[in-house]
C-alpha cells in the first residue's frame, strides 16, 4: 500500500521539520536579544517549508494514482485517524510512526513560533510606548511665573 516513494517523502518531511524546529528554536532565542534580526533565519525556514510543501505535493500526486480504497487507507494512516494497532502491515506501522513524529515536530515548532511572535509583539509594544513617551513634550516649569 505505502510505496517506497511515499515513505521516503515522509522521512524527508520529518528531517525537514526537525530542521525547521531547530531554526524556530534559534529564532526564539534571537527574539530575546535587544536587537532582533531574523531575516536570515526566516529565509532559511521559508526555504525548508517550501521543501516540505514539495514533499506534500509529491505524496498527494502518488495518492492520486492509487485506487480510491487504497488512497483512503493511506490517508487515514498518515492523518493518524486509525490507531497504530490498526495498521495492516509493517509499512503502514512505519508510516504511522513517521507521521506521529511529524505531528509532534510540527506542534513543537508551532508552539515555539507562537512564543517568539508574542515576545516580538511585546518588545514592539514596549518600543512604541517608549517612542511615544519621547515624542510627548514634557511640560517645562515656567521661569518667569507670577505664582510666586
Amino acid at each position: 500500500m505505502f510505496t517506497e516513494e511515499i515513505t521516503a517523502c515522509l522521512e524527508q518531511k520529518e528531517i525537514l521539520l526537525t530542521r525547521i524546529l531547530d531554526l524556530t528554536k534559534r529564532i526564539e532565542v534571537r527574539c530575546q536579544e535587544p536587537e532582533v534580526d531574523l531575516g536570515h533565519f526566516l529565509d532559511q525556514r521559508a526555504a525548508l517549508m517550501e521543501r516540505v510543501n514539495k514533499c506534500n505535493r509529491l505524496v498527494d500526486s502518488r495518492l492520486e494514482q492509487m485506487e480510491p480504497q487504497e488512497r483512503e487507507r493511506c490517508a487515514a494512516v498518515m492523518e493518524l485517524r486509525i490507531p497504530k494497532a490498526g495498521c495492516a502491515d509493517e509499512t503502514e506501522q512505519e508510516a504511522f510512526s513517521i507521521c506521529t513524529r511529524i505531528l509532534s515536530l510540527f506542534e513543537q515548532a508551532a508552539a515555539i513560533d507562537r512564543s517568539a511572535r508574542e515576545s516580538l509583539r511585546l518588545q514592539s509594544e514596549e518600543a512604541k510606548q517608549k517612542l511615544s513617551e519621547l515624542r510627548t513634550p514634557k511640560k517645562q516649569p515656567e521661569l518667569f511665573s507670577s505664582d510666586r
